[in-house]
């Protein structure tokens, strides 16, 4: 291959690189926040049925979703649905934490958890999709 073509072929690359770094997402660090403490909380629960983590940190929790519910969310979800689901999962990290507090069993825990995963998953799959899809996510990762 000759050097001029190499050159083209690199610059192109290049090129594309950067037009598609520009596109970046806009942040929602409340949702990044309320993400980790999720991923914390939840993952020991699914992994080998741990709920200590769960129990010691539903306060923050709870205080993480406070936090979303009150934070302007990010253009690209700034609608009705979204306001929505950001409500229903402040209100129920708030229930789980009272549940907790109250000293719930641990079934009531496992199952309020799970509810509360899977209603996270639902926010994540609009905000990564920019609410564009309702397909259902594999919660492989978090």
């Amino acid at each position: 291959m000759n050097m001029k073509l190499r050159i083209v072929l690199l610059s192109g690359v290049i090129f594309s690189v950067l037009s598609c770094s520009e596109k970046k997402k806009e942040e929602w660090k409340e949702f990044s926040d309320y993400h980790a403490l999720m991923s914390i909380v939840y993952h020991p629960l699914k992994d080998s049925g741990d709920l200590a983590p769960a129990k010691r940190m539903a306060k923050k929790l709870a205080l993480s979703a406070d936090r979303l519910a009150s934070a302007p969310l990010p253009a690209n979800v700034n609608n009705e649905k979204v306001k929505l689901m950001v409500l229903k999962l402040n209100e129920d990290s708030q229930a789980l934490s009272m549940e907790i507090l109250k000293g719930a069993p641990d079934d009531v825990i496992k199952e309020k958890l799970t509810a509360l995963h899977s209603e996270f998953h639902q926010l994540m799959e609009t905000w990564e999709g920019g609410d564009q899809h309702d397909e259902k996510h594999e919660e492989e990762e978090d």
